[in-house]
């Protein structure tokens, strides 16, 4: 990783992995013409991330779970991997997963967490 990334001011583990999907929010139409008409609500880039952890510890997940306290309410600073800063919201759909499981050294957890870029 380049640069650690924090959320809301948490300094999270670093990633397992680390997904930016830049979209523009509008729509896509097929007229009668057979033509794609594309209406943008908005022209500027939007992003959104899918970050997971693998086999996390139980502190390591609690760091995971503060970060995502910091911003499940309200907008939050996230500073990903490349030390560009972005005002995020978690996503409404399935904002976080957290799945347990044994391992040789005991319990250990696999998390995605879903950001979403505000405008």
């Amino acid at each position: 990783m380049a640069t650690t990334p924090t959320l809301g001011g948490t300094t999270l583990p670093d990633p397992s992995s680390w997904i930016e999907d830049p979209m523009y929010w509008g729509g896509h139409v097929t007229v009668a013409s057979g033509a794609t008409r594309v209406q943008l609500a908005n022209s500027t880039v939007r992003r959104t991330w899918s970050i997971g952890w693998v086999a996390l510890t139980a502190a390591e997940r609690t760091t995971v779970l503060t970060g995502f306290d910091n911003v499940k309410a309200s907008s939050g600073t996230l500073l990903d991997v490349n030390n560009v800063s972005y005002t995020v919201i978690v996503r409404p759909d399935q904002p976080l997963t957290i799945t347990s499981r044994n391992s040789a050294g005991g319990l250990v957890f696999d998390v995605s967490m879903r950001l979403i870029e505000t405008v």
